[in-house]
């Protein structure tokens, strides 16, 4: 039996309803009831109906589970079934075969390799900015998932990012973002129901599966012609063609792609959705934003090397994931016996972890919901701060990518305010998040204003 010894307190979550247990909180309006548990203990018992469920609400507890992941496992039916709708990649692998997966894919993610994407990552937020126009509401989740799916397709998995990919991709997320998870989730007798919303899903399905198809057997066409290609779906083909599926973990290199494409585009959209949405209700910290841009990049497109001389902006994004991490809610289960909290918790039991349940939490942060950036400079930042902050995940299954994402987020931000600034419209109010794959802000509309000389130069 695994045994957390340090003390921590044990408690039951609110408002539960007759037969549902929690579960309405949860499905409906997860975010506001999840920062609330906190409240009730260091580990709190919900219900999903009969099935209890338990919230890690303290960092050390929230950390443990984190690093221990051979025995909080992301096993179980839902992880199994979310891998029917998006694949067995490494996001989603279980412990066995984890490892292998993150050990052929992690040179990809070096800081070396995320250096030469930095072109890629600044040509297509100048090309996104292209587009735009003085006075043009935007909805800024929208334009950024666009982005983020050209920039990681042309930095991880192709040279050239098709429109077509993109925009089926896209569709794909916006279903599974209303009612695609919830499909997945279905018992097959309800999902084979000739309904129109099962047609379409099926439909959308098959299609973004065959964009990952594609890509896969570009790679293979272009290494029997002989190109040279070193992104990550060229090494990965290479090692599963010539080394089998053992050397891969059992995941097809399709798996893969459909883990980097709704990862590695879902993270920095709703990311910097969010900081355009905040960086709009606050003008005082919008404004020294600009400063810093103007002083570094005078005008032009942000590039790798400016990244050590543009700490506000570095800050504005840290913060960001703080208040409004992209990772709401992660189910994990149990593969052992273990004693935490002064309670005994059987082999197979549920865990879900949120990092909105500490890093929104007054007993680790001063003024949790104001959106302060420099609570991050070194002389304010304290290593309280830095436990209770977990928006990549933490241990042996932290997110593959997250140098990749800040890198990105932070030179697309500063691109970005290099020429633009950001408003509510006249009878907008700012948007609440919208629990979908992650939580991004809900049909949220802001209104582009140009700042001078574009920095396209």
């Amino acid at each position: 039996m695994y045994t957390s010894n340090d003390p921590h307190t044990f408690g039951i979550g609110p408002k539960a309803y007759p037969i549902l247990g929690h579960a309405s909180h949860l499905l409906r309006n997860p975010i506001p009831y999840l920062s609330e548990l906190a409240h009730h203990g260091d580990l709190v018992e919900v219900r999903l109906g009969n099935l209890p469920v338990y919230v890690p609400c303290h960092p050390t507890l929230i950390r443990t589970v984190l690093a221990e992941d051979g025995i909080w496992d992301k096993s179980g039916w839902f992880w199994e079934k979310l891998r029917g709708l998006a694949g067995s990649g490494v996001a989603g692998a279980p412990h066995a075969v984890h490892r292998r997966q993150r050990r052929l894919m992690q040179p990809s993610f070096s800081r070396g390799r995320v250096s030469e994407y930095a072109a890629i990552m600044t040509e297509e937020a100048v090309a996104l900015q292209s587009r735009w126009s003085e006075g043009q509401l935007i909805e800024p989740f929208q334009e950024l998932q666009r982005y983020a799916l050209r920039t990681v397709i042309r930095s991880l998995l192709a040279p050239v990012a098709k429109e077509e990919h993109v925009e089926t991709v896209r569709n794909w997320m916006e279903l599974a973002d209303g009612t695609g998870v919830v499909r997945a989730l279905l018992p097959p007798a309800l999902k084979n129901i000739p309904t129109s919303g099962n047609r379409e899903f099926r439909d959308e399905n098959a299609a973004v599966w065959a964009v990952a198809d594609d890509l896969v057997e570009e790679a293979r066409r272009a290494r029997k012609r002989g190109e040279e290609r070193t992104d990550m779906l060229a090494v990965y083909v290479a090692a599963q063609d010539d080394q089998g599926m053992e050397a891969v973990g059992g995941a097809h290199a399709r798996d893969q792609v459909m883990s980097l494409l709704i990862a590695g585009s879902e993270t920095v959209s709703t990311s910097i959705s969010w900081t355009f949405c905040l960086l709009a209700q606050n003008p005082e910290l919008e404004r020294k934003l600009h400063e810093e841009v103007d002083t570094v990049l005078g005008g032009r497109p942000a590039r790798m090397e400016d990244l050590a001389r543009l700490p506000f902006t570095l800050r504005t994004v840290t913060e960001t994931l703080r208040m409004f991490p992209a990772t709401y809610l992660l189910p994990r289960r149990l593969s052992a016996d273990v004693e935490m909290a002064g309670r005994t918790l059987p082999a197979g039991s549920v865990f879900v972890f949120s990092p909105y349940v500490v890093q929104r939490n007054a007993r680790y942060f001063d003024e949790p919901h104001r959106f302060d950036p420099d609570r991050w400079l070194p002389e304010r930042a304290t290593p309280q701060h830095r436990q209770a902050y977990i928006p990549f995940a933490y241990g042996a299954r932290k997110c593959i990518g997250d140098h990749f994402a800040l890198t990105e987020a932070v030179l697309l931000l500063a691109t970005f305010a290099a020429n633009w600034r950001l408003r509510l419209p006249d009878g907008e109010t700012p948007s609440a998040a919208w629990p979908a794959i992650t939580a991004h802000p809900s049909q949220q509309k802001l209104q582009l204003s140009r700042r001078g000389q574009a920095a396209t130069r």
